[in-house]
């Protein structure tokens, strides 16, 4: 059978690679013709490849650069499927196809509103397009981040975190590994995100949009956690894997 790329779709190549940690990694990919598509914090694009029988496979992956990065996009991938073992194994020069971007997981433009977000392991992916494009557009809008993950070297963006957070005084951020210690020089709970954690970082928990990006039994639980402490449903938005 012959191979048909969907109607939008554009061939991108891989521009650079960046290993974030042993099983992460970020991939720059730069469109072909030189014209790169708009896009908002938070969607995301879907990337096809052929496997060794000419098969071809897709997989949505959220657009982890900011845009106001000029001439390329980055996701950023853990490795832990065949899809990923796939892309894994390309090289700068190689080309993608990728169609997008799409979703509606994107950040509300109210100032007066704090965004919270809550993000377990790759989950920061969106959440940190958001933060870098806000931090430059929305410097005066509140943001907090909660990120977790089970192993430290699923925490990634934590240098670029820490400058945010070192130019932003908007913009706070509480780190929590669930399983092992925390890395060298670093901050952090060792514990889950509970009500004591929500509380002392944000005070009240009325008056802001909540984000929650992460492993889908995470995310219901964050939502029930929410819910419980008197979060009005309208207000907490999620994308889960």
């Amino acid at each position: 059978m012959i191979y048909v790329p969907p109607v939008n779709a554009k061939e991108f190549v891989i521009e650079r690679i960046v290993e974030e940690t042993p099983a992460v990694r970020s991939f720059y990919l730069a469109p072909r013709d030189g014209k790169i598509f708009e896009f908002l914090p938070g969607q995301f694009v879907l990337v096809f490849l052929k496997d060794r029988e000419g098969n071809v496979a897709k997989r949505a992956y959220s657009i982890s650069s900011s845009p106001n990065e000029k001439g390329h996009v980055r996701i950023t991938v853990a490795l832990h499927a065949e899809f990923t073992k796939m892309l894994f194994a390309k090289k700068q020069g190689d080309a993608v196809t990728v169609t997008g971007p799409y979703g509606n997981f994107t950040l509300g433009e109210n100032l007066q509103e704090e965004a919270v977000f809550i993000a377990g392991g790759v989950g920061i992916t969106p959440f940190f397009s958001m933060i870098s494009w806000a931090s430059e557009r929305m410097p005066q809008k509140k943001m907090a981040l909660f990120y977790s993950s089970r192993e430290p070297e699923h925490l990634i963006f934590l240098k670029e975190l820490g400058k945010v957070a070192e130019k932003n005084r908007n913009f706070r951020m509480a780190l929590t590994i669930t399983g092992e210690t925390c890395p060298l020089g670093v901050e952090c709970f060792r514990r889950r995100i509970d009500e004591k954690m929500l509380r002392d970082t944000l005070g009240n928990l009325s008056g802001k949009q909540y984000y929650i990006c992460g492993p889908a039994k995470m995310v219901e639980g964050m939502i029930d956690l929410l819910e419980t402490l008197g979060v009005e449903n309208t207000k907490i938005k999620n994308e889960r894997w």
